[in-house]
């Protein structure tokens, strides 16, 4: 019993603490891009049931069916901060949770285990393809948390009385209507795990399925989900996008080629089981995950089914360490790394969301939208945060610059200068003056091309002694000036 106690304590204090971390980080992220757009604009034009349904028509017309989409005006303009990060919070730590339950299967708790999965989900999803944004926390973490949690009620052998059934119908629903990408490959998975185990199966466990398919569905509808494919003008290599976002589909691809060769037997037994819907979830997402032609986050549901359905693999040979000794020193090791990760990230992300407010709030009283202000350029933060954190914009962000720009400056451009340049005399400049790593010009430098990832968002780029730099035009003194500030493309960028 205590051995048992241990083995569930442990990963649950691991997985509290990642939920009480993405609470405290919550309150230092200054909306900015999506969350910030998705905000004004539903404030901006719900200010009555009629200019509400117009909203919500453009939305469906231009951008997507997706309920994370929908819905998210309710914690991001109607919900106050501490609500939306408490819910930020449960639905990061319900995610892990949900992960490390289905990776247990019908084994019996283990520490090591348990452990060694979170470590995974924590250190090897792309979390940085993120960008430690609320939506993308809607559309990513909510959706697998909800999804995850709808899958396991979809397939429960315990009866529900009405008055819970409904709810849950409610809730499968909308758990596949959070994200295309979640609850159509989920969906698929499920029917057929449900057809190869009908007779397990009772008329409520069917309804659910349905309420799962229906929501899945709904994701497909909306016109603006195919008015964007093309719209990528930078689309990343094939290679490239599995590298990056597929490669644990990609190793669950070859151990199911070895098993169907060398160990049928074992096969068979996955496929009857919750195994199959992870695999055929994890294969079916490539389809998502090739036509958004980019790596980082498309991928994001299908590495999260693979490494179940890895796990769930491995745990079928039944391998234990028998040593109690190591086994304690390697779940305390992993306890410990991934419980330090996550005090930097949250340490770290309250020093940038920090210099974001003072940057917005300087911008805000900038007449030109230029500012003198020394911030962490994300090229510059530990590697151990593996850049899950999020803070001012560099000047290659050029969507979050143009959100910015556009809705808190009135279209003045939001240009950051090194603290540094207030004191120098730039009229006399002869030639490129650099600061720290920026260079400031008088003229513009030769070879600037436009290297925007969409059209609506140029980007000019010009590669100066063997680096690429971002160019940014600023007035001062009635001249035009240039600021070249070194490219750093973020991971998922789209």
């Amino acid at each position: 019993m205590t051995r048992l106690r241990a083995s569930t304590a442990l990963p649950a204090a691991l997985i509290i603490f990642i939920g009480v971390v993405y609470v405290f980080v919550s309150f230092y992220m200054p909306l900015t891009g999506d969350d910030l757009g998705y905000r004004h604009y539903f404030l901006q034009d719900c200010t009555s049931l009629d200019s509400l349904i117009y909203h919500y028509k453009l939305h469906w017309h231009w951008s997507n069916s997706r309920l994370a989409d929908l819905l998210n005006p309710l914690p991001l303009a109607i919900m106050p901060l501490w609500a939306n990060a408490l819910c930020c919070g449960a639905c990061t730590a319900l995610m892990f949770w949900m992960i490390v339950k289905w990776c247990q299967g019908s084994h019996r708790p283990s520490l090591l285990w348990s452990l060694a999965v979170i470590a995974a989900a924590a250190f090897t999803l792309r979390w940085d393809a993120l960008w430690m944004e609320f939506v993308t926390q809607y559309n990513y973490v909510w959706a697998t948390a909800f999804c995850l949690a709808a899958l396991w009620l979809a397939i429960s052998r315990r009866p529900l009385v009405w008055w819970k059934l409904v709810p849950a119908l409610g809730f499968c629903a909308l758990a596949a209507g959070m994200h295309e990408a979640s609850g159509c490959t989920a969906a698929l998975g499920l029917v057929v795990y449900a057809a190869l185990n009908f007779r397990r199966m009772a008329w409520r466990n069917w309804l659910m399925i349905l309420f799962i398919c229906g929501g899945a569905v709904f994701t497909l509808l909306a016109p603006g989900n195919y008015r964007n494919m093309d719209a990528l003008l930078e689309p990343d290599s094939l290679q490239a996008i599995l590298a990056g976002s597929g490669f644990y589909v990609l190793i669950l691809a070859a151990v199911t080629l070895y098993m169907l060769i060398a160990d049928r037997k074992r096969l068979v037994a996955l496929i009857y089981s919750p195994w199959l819907i992870f695999a055929l979830a994890a294969f079916s997402s490539l389809f998502f995950m090739i036509i958004a032609r980019y790596a980082g986050r498309p991928g994001w549901f299908g590495q999260v089914f693979a490494l179940m359905a890895l796990v769930r693999w491995a745990r079928s040979y039944d391998i234990h360490v028998r040593s109690a000794q190591l086994t304690k020193v390697v779940a305390i090791g992993l306890a410990v790394v991934v419980g330090a990760h996550y005090t930097a990230l949250a340490v770290w992300q309250a020093r940038l969301g920090t210099e974001t407010r003072r940057a917005l709030e300087l911008y805000s009283k900038s007449a030109d939208g230029t500012i003198y202000f020394d911030y962490t350029n994300e090229p510059a933060l530990p590697w151990y945060l593996l850049r899950k954190t999020h803070g001012v914009p560099d000047a290659d962000d050029t969507y979050y610059t143009f959100r910015i720009s556009s809705i808190l400056g009135g279209g003045k451009p939001f240009v950051v200068l090194p603290e540094a340049l207030k004191n120098i005399h730039l009229q006399s400049l002869s030639e490129p003056l650099r600061v720290g790593e920026a260079i400031v010009a008088t003229e513009q430098l030769p070879g600037v091309e436009n290297r925007a990832y969409r059209t609506e968002y140029p980007r000019p780029v010009v590669n100066y002694m063997g680096r690429d730099y971002a160019e940014q035009s600023f007035m001062r003194d009635g001249q035009k000036f240039f600021l070249y500030s070194p490219l750093d493309r973020d991971a998922g960028e789209k």
